[in-house]
């Protein structure tokens, strides 16, 4: 006779081998060493509410890293929890090898990345005219040793990561060895580029652009591989880093009906029952949560009135109220931030024609990096910081304009014959008025599942 073993299992990855046939690798050393493929484990979700009903087949168990493997069908709230988190293992495309043409898709409702970049000498990929919305991680990734990508006209748009509360999930994230190995002539750095041109990121759960460096000791690759250069024209971000905008806060309040896409909507939806949840969806399109001036701790605490459900999450399960607290909410209000302390000196952001606004944190973040900059025609306004660059040297700094903010610029360091000031224009406030109405522009189009085959922004200021 077996012995009845329990353990706290940590989930490795998860990968839908067809619809609503998922693939759950599960890290759990204790039963692996004693399990036989064949054999069964119940699978206990930690929100303590939805547990499974039956016992899941073993698959595969690998002794050695302490894995076992189960395969099951999607068909009700316990086995839908399980796919709360993510993993590498289920991004919606992956490019791993080079000069590969990705046009014209919409990628949605991932797991991990709408589209991944990744592996070493990755190099000469072009993605072109695509739309990445509703994932669990960030629209688009190009990490790992991935260099020399080209990225134009991409719509990245209300990502979310709902297992660890708003973080990792960029619109656009360039980071953790999205760079060669270390350059040694100037025609390599040129080489180690990573471009966007008319991409846009919007009410992402993290930053609009990340390009966040590991220290060498934490790097999955040569430790000598680093975000060396990245390009950004014609990019517009805004609206990036707010936890009540994932649950419907921002629409709720300007009078929109639900956006039942939303990744923590969903899954609030899986947790709930049918009744509950569309009277909800009745109450919140109808107008009849409550003023459509509430504040937003006003309109998460109706929320957890209303559906009494608690959300599990990388802290356990959460009432809606503390999963989006400052305390615990991991996401990062910043538009473009452009490394981390451990970017190498060296390293250089060029932005041409960029706008960042409305992100509560920063419009452009150094992230404590100590990199050069390059900023021609560049925007921000109504942000927490406008700029936020100090300890970066500028290399250009033209016509960079800004206005609005609660924190003051705090600018990069003037490099040989460089001026670096943010000017105010006379007519500003038409300016703002035309992004603006250029970025509802762009909401709509993305609505529309299509593109601006040309782009939308050239000059617009």
């Amino acid at each position: 006779m077996y012995k009845r073993q329990v353990e706290n299992a940590r989930v490795v990855s998860t990968e839908f081998l067809q619809k609503g046939i998922c693939n759950l690798v599960l890290e759990c050393p204790k039963i692996a060493k004693d399990a036989k493929p064949g054999q069964f484990i119940e699978i206990y979700p930690d929100n303590g509410v939805n547990l499974l009903s039956r016992p899941i087949s073993i698959c595969g168990i690998d002794v050695v890293v302490g894995n076992i493997r189960v395969v099951f069908q999607v068909v009700g709230k316990g086995t839908d929890i399980i796919n709360a988190s993510s993993s590498d293992g289920d991004v919606g495309l992956r490019i791993t090898s080079k000069d590969n043409v990705v046009r014209n898709l919409v990628i949605e409702y991932a797991h991990d990345n709408g589209i991944q970049i990744k592996g070493s000498e990755v190099t000469g990929n072009e993605v072109k005219n695509c739309i990445l919305r509703y994932n669990n991680d960030s629209g688009m990734q190009i990490t790992g040793g991935a260099y020399n990508n080209a990225v134009e006209n991409i719509y990245s748009y209300r990502n979310c990561d709902v297992y660890t509360l708003g973080s990792n999930a960029d619109g656009f994230a360039v980071k953790l060895s999205a760079g060669p190995e270390e350059v040694t002539s100037a025609s390599e750095f040129q080489n180690s580029k990573n471009t966007f041109v008319n991409c846009y990121s919007w009410e992402n759960s993290d930053d609009g652009w990340d390009s966040f460096d590991y220290p060498s000791s934490k790097q999955n690759f040569n430790p000598n591989r680093w975000t060396y250069k990245n390009v950004y024209e014609n990019c517009i971000c805004w609206g990036n880093g707010s936890a009540p905008l994932q649950l419907g806060y921002t629409d709720y309040v300007n009078g929109k009906t639900l956006d039942e896409n939303l990744p923590v909507i969903r899954r609030i939806k899986a947790l709930v029952s049918s009744d509950v949840y569309n009277s909800f969806v009745s109450d919140y399109n109808n107008g009849n949560l409550g003023s459509r001036t509430m504040s937003s701790s006003t309109y998460l605490s109706t929320l957890d009135s209303k559906l009494s459900v608690s959300i599990p999450s990388s802290k356990g399960t959460l009432s809606i109220t503390n999963y989006c607290s400052s305390s615990n909410w991991g996401g990062n209000p910043n538009g473009f931030k452009l490394g981390s302390a451990y970017t190498q000196s060296i390293s250089e952001r060029t932005l041409v024609n960029c706008i960042s606004f409305d992100n509560a944190s920063a419009g452009f973040d150094k992230n404590n990096a100590k990199c050069n900059v390059e900023l021609k025609n560049c925007l921000s306004f109504d942000n927490g910081y406008n700029y936020h660059l100090s300890g970066t040297t500028a290399k250009a700094f033209s016509n960079v304009l800004g206005w609005n903010y609660s924190k003051s610029d705090d600018l990069p360091t003037a490099g040989s014959g460089v001026a670096v000031k943010v000017s105010k224009p006379s007519n500003y406030s038409t300016i703002e008025t035309n992004v603006r109405n250029a970025s509802d522009e762009l909401v709509s189009w993305a609505k529309n599942n299509t593109v601006n085959p040309s782009g939308i922004f050239s000059q617009i200021f």
